[in-house]
Formats: structure tokens, sequence, C-alpha cells
């Protein structure tokens, strides 16, 4: 029993899998931002395109 929980606190092989995790988190995000800033934008430029074109 010992052994085994001494190895599950020093193993550091999990530790890669959460940096990626942590990293793909921040990618999506930043995607999402992205996507949400350029909805906006092109729904504002529909809307000025509406006013001209009536």
């Amino acid at each position: 029993m010992w052994i085994y929980l001494r190895k599950l606190l020093f193993d550091e092989s999990g530790a890669a899998l959460v940096e990626y995790a942590l990293m793909l988190a921040l990618i999506f995000s930043v995607c999402v931002g992205i996507v949400g800033l350029l909805g906006i934008s092109s729904r504002d430029a529909i809307n000025s395109l509406q006013v001209v074109w009536p």
C-alpha cells in the first residue's frame, strides 16, 4: 500500500497531461473570443449595409 501511495505521489507523468489540457483550454477560450468579436463586427457591418441599401 505504501509503495503504491509513494509511486502515486512522486510520479510526474500526469503533469504533462494537465499542462496540455490547460493549453487546450486557453487556446479554445481565445478562439471563442475571436469568433465572438468577429461575429459582432460582421453583424455591425451587415447592419450598416442595410441602412445604406434600403
